[in-house]
């Protein structure tokens, strides 16, 4: 891996070598998602990543149930455009960090904190049965569980962790192509 790249960038940059390889002309359908990442010899979630940002790089249009399609010539291989965290990193380490801060959160949480993370449920389920997309209850439910930890170091993480998520172009990208909201119904 090349210093100061992420990961998905140095997939998207083979990406871009690999189509260039296999002489894509603009308006071609690529390669599928399986298919790019056996050639990369990566998960099925890294090349997500890598297309996901060649996509917001306007260098490839993913159609729903159709294909990855070739939108510009991708003859550049140089930095990249997108300087972002990649979503699936991003869930990974929320997972890891979120499970682990729940679990110090069960021997300290206090009569007080799971009232409040209750009505925080409860503001969640409201948005979900109004079919808003206000993410907000959630966010509070999950700095509710860290400040059940009482140590402001893991409340600190658990913010700067949502605030990458609203931040992230990528992110975005990805919630845009996800059309079906039911998995918040099922959570």
């Amino acid at each position: 891996m090349h210093k100061g790249l992420r990961r998905y960038q140095e997939l998207a940059r083979d990406l871009k070598i690999l189509i260039q390889q296999k002489g894509y002309k603009v308006g071609d359908r690529i390669m599928t998602e399986r298919q790019i990442s056996e050639a990369l010899n990566v998960g099925r979630s890294a090349a997500r990543e890598a297309i996901l940002m060649l996509e917001i790089e306007e260098l490839v249009e993913v159609r729903k149930g159709s294909g990855i399609y070739l939108l510009s010539d991708s003859r550049s291989v140089a930095q990249p455009v997108v300087d972002d965290i990649g979503p699936f990193e991003l869930l990974q380490a929320r997972q890891l960090l979120e499970s682990s801060i729940a679990g110090f959160a069960a021997v300290s949480v206090t009569k007080n904190d799971i009232v409040r993370m209750r009505e925080a449920l409860d503001m969640e389920r409201k948005g979900i049965e109004e079919k808003n997309n206000d993410y907000s209850s959630d966010e509070l439910f999950h700095r509710l569980i860290a400040e059940a930890t009482q140590n402001s170091v893991l409340v600190d993480m658990v913010s700067e962790l949502w605030a990458k998520r609203d931040q992230s172009l990528m992110w975005a990208r990805l919630h845009e192509r996800i059309f079906d909201t039911n998995y918040r119904e099922n959570g």
